[in-house]
């Protein structure tokens, strides 16, 4: 069920909102809590019968493994082995539907398996309540904070809105939300900011990333089979990709969001105009910022993040960055956009170390030549993060610097509506304000910017959040909600509403 789906917006969600509150209108505030895991679970059931029985048990394995390490003795062998199995136990469910067919056949060669992997279909949502997960049992074995009630800790792990594709939420994040809602209190005033961020969420994933999606996947089709791709071709292939990318996940992201503030809880912020970056950095700091603070406290810290020297320090930016890559998806084209975006950050941090006269200069060319550089570059690694196949990867790579070979792909003509579309989401990407920035929504909850949030991507950029400042107005009339939710649908619907699925729901 994708949030853009007719069923999802007409029934699911007014059917879980109506339960909700009659529930807590009637003081059964419980209840409430254990329809809204039900709900999550028939969210979750609507696409696969057999996987929500995988996902209830992760979650009673995962409890009752928490259970014991709260109450365990920390540093002694029986809690390390139960904290160490907790871990093996969730990466291995990760690495058994995502990842054992590409390392059997793929790596390892063993091409007469590749049948019996062929018939494994991945779990949707896995790989972001699984890393919840970890992190959870971790966290259980370092006793970082206290222990959730089962009906809490399922809310956690199942919430509907954040469920399928983040973000990666810590338990030590939304805890006293659920507590809170559990015992009756809920935060009313969020919820116009739930219905204005779903609403632009919707009009980003329904009227700007389908729309380009539905003219730019023929053209990635055509090269499944390698040859030669113009360069012109090639540079608007993957420059609209990035475009539907960027509002795909952007919409994602603020519908996710705004869900969640539906029902009174706040989920962390994962995205913010990542093509404002100035360096390859900023942008990963900007970018599924939740996936990057997981791995910033469970990768790149325990193995020693900045504390042996620069050189250490780079090795364990590679080794996060390239986890992060890798963890799209598994294929020989993803491995390859993990070196290539591993490398480019480490070299950042390189340059900034050793050469930091050109990390200083800030006048408006170099601004220029910074943002151009990192834009630049994410965009020529959309050729491999798009394609199906190393022969399509190499056919558009190669086409962005009029290299190639092979038969030239006969592509249809391009329709114009491609252009103006990607001319107004690069417009509204670079210039306009954020979802943030509209909704005031940082602002007006009083909710604090973690101080070392993306710092392992970016340890020495001073004023950090400067980007999410609100832009200056006060929305004392909260009339105008609705009628801007009625308009952003008409829109949808005059643009041809074909809901598509969310491209971070295959990850």
């Amino acid at each position: 069920m994708v949030f853009s789906e007719h069923i999802f917006l007409f029934v699911f969600l007014p059917a879980c909102l109506l339960t909700f509150y009659a529930l807590r209108r009637v003081r059964l505030y419980r209840a409430s809590v254990v329809a809204l895991v039900l709900f999550s679970f028939v969210f979750y059931g609507y696409w696969s019968l057999p996987y929500l029985g995988l996902l209830i048990g992760s979650i009673a394995v995962n409890y009752l493994l928490g259970r014991y390490l709260w109450r365990a003795e920390r540093g002694r062998f029986a809690s390390r082995a139960a904290m160490w199995s907790g871990v093996a136990f969730n990466l291995g469910l990760i690495v058994w539907f995502k990842y054992a067919g590409f390392l059997t056949v793929d790596v390892a060669g063993f091409k007469s398996f590749e049948d019996v992997f062929a018939g494994i279909i991945l779990p949707i949502g896995i790989s972001f309540f699984t890393f919840q997960q970890v992190a959870y049992v971790v966290d259980a074995y370092a006793k970082r904070s206290y222990e959730p009630s089962l009906l809490n800790y399922a809310l956690f792990i199942s919430f509907f809105p954040q469920l399928i594709a983040g973000p990666v939420v810590n338990h030590k994040y939304v805890e006293d939300q659920y507590r809170e809602l559990a015992a009756g209190t809920l935060d009313r005033k969020i919820f116009r900011f739930g219905i204005l961020l779903f609403t632009i969420g919707l009009a980003k994933k329904v009227v700007i990333a389908d729309v380009i999606g539905r003219q730019i996947d023929p053209m990635f089709d055509a090269t499944l089979d390698g040859g030669q791709v113009e360069m012109v071709r090639s540079w608007l292939m993957v420059t609209a990709y990035r475009l539907q990318l960027y509002f795909d996940f952007s919409g994602y992201s603020d519908m996710a969001i705004g869900l969640a503030a539906l029902f009174g809880l706040r989920l962390p912020i994962n995205f913010n105009s990542p093509y404002k970056a100035r360096s390859i950095i900023e942008l990963w700091g900007r970018w599924h910022m939740s996936l990057s603070a997981f791995i910033r406290d469970y990768v790149y810290i325990p193995l020693g993040g900045s504390r042996h020297g620069k050189i250490k320090q780079i090795r364990n930016i590679f080794i996060g960055m390239f986890l992060i890559g890798i963890w799209h998806g598994a294929a020989w084209t993803f491995v390859w956009y993990a070196l290539m975006m591993a490398s480019a950050v480490c070299l950042n941090h390189a340059v900034r170390a050793w050469w930091p006269a050109f990390a200083e200069w800030n006048t408006v060319p170099a601004v220029v030549l910074k943002w151009a550089l990192a834009i630049g570059f994410y965009f020529i690694t959309g050729a491999f993060f798009r394609a199906e196949n190393m022969d399509s990867a190499l056919a558009v790579f190669g086409g962005l610097f009029g290299l190639g070979s092979g038969p030239e792909i006969i592509f249809g003509s391009v329709d114009p509506l491609l252009l103006v579309w990607c001319a107004g989401a690069m417009a509204i990407a670079l210039l306009f304000p954020n979802s943030l920035q509209i909704t005031r929504y940082t602002a007006e909850l009083g909710e604090e910017w973690p101080a070392n949030m993306g710092e392992w991507v970016d340890p020495k950029r001073q004023r950090r959040y400067d980007y999410v400042r609100p832009i200056p107005y006060k929305l004392e009339n909260h009339t105008w909600v609705p009628v801007l939710c009625g308009l952003v649908i008409a829109i949808c619907v005059a643009a041809g509403w074909q809901p598509a699925i969310f491209i971070y729901f295959n990850f």
